[in-house]
């Protein structure tokens, strides 16, 4: 299971109450691959 923590930004506009989530599936990869794809994801866009 890859758990994540949500921006505490996206916390304050929305109606989410919890400040962590997990994803049900991984998706046909290993639970490290897919952790380490969001991370890629996370660094890149971490900047916008």
């Amino acid at each position: 299971m890859v758990v994540f923590d949500i921006d505490q930004k996206l916390l304050e506009q929305s109606t989410m109450k919890s400040k962590t989530g997990a994803f049900p599936d991984t998706y046909g990869m290993s639970a490290q691959k897919l952790a380490d794809l969001l991370n890629e994801y996370k660094a890149r866009f971490e900047t916008i």
